[in-house]
């Protein structure tokens, strides 16, 4: 993605249409500006995590569940999610609805995470907490682990362990 590459604010639309081997006109007949490009890849990114979610909300299990989410979110901080992290680097101003339509859906992906972090506590996983609080440090601790910890090696599936271990949950990466 050229955002990733050269900054956000250094790429042009003409620079997207290049990469993408279209015409600028087919672009902005789509994208009024580069921000509601950004936006857009950023809305299917979220589109597509909520129906990850609502996958994982069908697992019985509640420590099962647990682990799908830690799974989910850091394939997706390990994997250095370009599009998020020029989101949330640049963090563009746009008019019109897109801010409020990916805000709403942000809120339902912390919904979707609280529900599965309420059940888990109900069924003895979790300590009592405000699960909001709770789902809201699970989506970010990967985040910030793959950020921040630009010197992990351990596998995915070691840090999952490692987060559920955090939360008090044993013997959930080995099986």
């Amino acid at each position: 993605m050229a955002f990733s590459e050269r900054g956000y604010h250094a790429v042009s639309i003409q620079d997207v249409a290049k990469l993408a081997k279209i015409p600028k006109t087919n672009i902005y007949y789509y994208f009024p500006s580069k921000s509601h490009i950004l936006y857009a890849l950023l809305e299917q990114k979220i589109d597509d995590s909520i129906l990850r979610l609502k996958d994982i909300a069908k697992i019985e299990d509640a420590r099962e569940q647990i682990r799908a989410i830690f799974r989910m979110i850091v394939e997706a901080a390990a994997d250095s999610d370009e599009v998020s992290t020029t989101f949330m680097t640049a963090r563009p101003d746009i008019e019109g609805d897109l801010p409020d339509i990916v805000t709403r859906k942000q809120e339902q992906i912390i919904t979707l995470m609280t529900e599965a972090t309420r059940r888990a506590m109900a069924a003895g996983v979790l300590h009592q907490a405000d699960p909001e609080i709770v789902a809201i440090g699970i989506f970010n601790m990967p985040f910030t682990i793959y950020r921040w910890g630009r010197s992990v090696k351990a596998s995915k599936e070691d840090v999952v362990a490692h987060l559920c271990a955090i939360l008090g949950i044993a013997n959930v990466g080995a099986e």
